[in-house]
């Protein structure tokens, strides 16, 4: 079906009570947005999903969920023949300097997190016509379709295990993911291993809207 937006959608039935993990899917989205606003194409081909969490953890941690959740994904197509994927930082997955997912993260916040959403983007089998041109998908990398309910339930395994471990360990696994995967800054000239220099969550590179609070 299509939605507006599963974030919009997810973050109603969070207000509304929803559970620990509810998921909202979509095979298109009218009006897909990333961060700050920006417009995130949704044609049909992609996996659009939001999860509802509750974790017991204080914002300035939720800040680094985008780029956890980045590493499920390319675990993701990892297993799907893609191995050079990397994340912008801090929520674009991209391959060859094209983007091929993106996560978004809104939290509603009043004493403590109450809540938040986690929005996913894969591009899958979206074809060049319906994508910008930056934009790239797993099939026009592979030049093989995928199936799409195998990619969607791998997705949903590899969010769940990242964010159990997140709920569990925190920021403190972001160590350990430094040394599996690449991340690039924004707007800045490609960089291996800045994740460790990310975790200490003392850098000035705007990282204040890593994720929005509603």
């Amino acid at each position: 079906g299509e939605v507006d937006s599963t974030n919009d959608m997810a973050f109603k039935l969070a207000q509304e009570g929803a559970p620990e993990v509810t998921a909202v899917y979509s095979d298109t989205q009218k009006k897909g947005r990333g961060r700050r606003g920006r417009e995130w194409c949704s044609p049909p081909g992609g996996i659009y999903v939001s999860f509802v969490v509750r974790p017991a953890r204080a914002l300035q941690e939720l800040k680094f969920l985008p780029v956890i959740v980045s590493y499920a994904l390319i675990k993701v197509l990892r297993q799907n023949g893609i191995k050079d994927a990397y994340i912008k930082w801090p929520n674009d997955v991209m391959i060859e300097n094209k983007k091929v997912a993106g996560v978004l993260v809104e939290a509603r916040v009043s004493a403590r997190v109450e809540f938040a959403v986690i929005g996913i983007g894969l591009n899958v089998n979206s074809e060049r016509k319906d994508l910008p041109s930056q934009a790239t998908s797993l099939c026009l990398q592979t030049q093989k379709p995928a199936e799409i309910k195998e990619i969607f339930e791998k997705t949903v395994e590899e969010f769940l295990a990242v964010y159990s471990e997140f709920k569990e360990k925190g920021c403190r696994n972001l160590l350990t993911l430094s040394k599996k995967i690449t991340v690039m800054p924004a707007d800045s000239e490609f960089l291996p291993g800045v994740m460790e220099g990310k975790e200490a969550g003392n850098n000035n590179s705007g990282d204040n809207d890593l994720i929005l609070v509603r």
